[in-house]
């Protein structure tokens, strides 16, 4: 188990930046009721998706995810943002979202179900997700592992 406290005794020489999630394709869990929240005073209204990580397909580099250690405890977030102010990206964030629900988590439900519903039967569901690195465009340097695309598992 980790501690904060015996934590605070580490010289910050000694602390190093974990590896991330390998690129590639991993199955994984929705674990929870996704998260709703507003940023940008408001600009966003966001959906966050966290997800477990389950196993790496083929595609990833055995000797990456060596070094990057177990996965069991990885997580990832699929996030959807919706343009308060720009009408015609908020439904394409919509749309996007929708299918993300029922065809990749195919969570129960179809088209005459409510979206809120849709979010609560989104527990316990499983996709595939492709994982990317992308660069902080603050400061060019650090980079995020991050949800690209998604699909059903088949």
């Amino acid at each position: 188990m980790v501690n904060f406290a015996e934590a605070l005794n580490t010289k910050a020489g000694d602390i190093e930046r974990p590896p991330l999630v390998p690129v590639g394709h991993y199955r994984v869990l929705s674990e929870k009721v996704p998260a709703l929240d507003s940023v940008a005073d408001g600009k966003y209204d966001i959906v966050d998706f966290q997800l477990k990580v389950l196993e790496a397909l083929e595609d990833v580099d055995a000797d990456e995810l060596a070094e990057f250690g177990s996965i069991a405890d990885a997580r990832l977030r699929r996030r959807f943002m919706f343009d308060t102010e720009d009408e015609s990206n908020f439904k394409r964030s919509l749309y996007n979202l929708k299918r993300f629900l029922l065809e990749h988590l195919q969570v129960d439900g179809n088209d005459k179900t409510d979206l809120k519903e849709l979010l609560n039967n989104s527990i316990n569901q499983e996709c595939i997700a492709q994982v990317r690195w992308t660069t902080d465009k603050r400061d060019g340097e650090t980079q995020y592992a991050e949800v690209g695309r998604t699909a059903p598992v088949e």
